[in-house]
């Protein structure tokens, strides 16, 4: 039921992502893997590198499923969305102030760089863009 069309919250080459309410009524954005050959191994990628990083400016992996309806990443819910959405999309409505674009981009680098020299093994990205750079309700 969570995990229908108008759930959705965002759309990637090999996934779709939801926002869902759980039990305990907190949200969280739930990542559908679409069933690929490769999808399980894309699955697996993703729960040994992001289910292992824990840092105050990326997205924090709650858990996972492996169900009938496809390969499930349970994440936190970043209830001001994406950067993109700001800049673009019609949250844009609302003008992002320059104490809070330079947090963002603060935050954005901070992630990056705990990424690229403090995690182990160490992460490269490759697909840094304002629409992959999501924001919690402070903007962080």
């Amino acid at each position: 039921e969570n995990l229908s069309e108008k759930f959705v919250i965002g759309h990637g080459a090999s996934s779709t992502v939801y926002k869902c309410m759980l039990k305990n009524c907190k949200p969280v954005a739930i990542k559908r893997l679409y069933q690929y050959p490769q999808s399980l191994k894309e699955f697996e990628t993703e729960l040994e590198t992001v289910g292992s990083i824990k840092h105050r400016n990326l997205v924090s992996l709650q858990g996972y499923s492996l169900s009938p309806c496809g390969n499930l990443l349970f994440y936190e819910y970043m209830e001001n969305g994406s950067l993109w959405d700001h800049l673009h999309g019609l949250a844009k409505k609302k003008k992002l102030d320059w104490d809070t674009r330079v947090k963002i981009a603060l935050g954005a680098a901070q992630g990056l760089e705990y990424l690229h020299h403090d995690c182990s093994p160490r992460i490269i990205h490759r697909d840094v863009k304002s629409s992959n750079i999501l924001l919690d309700r402070d903007f962080e």
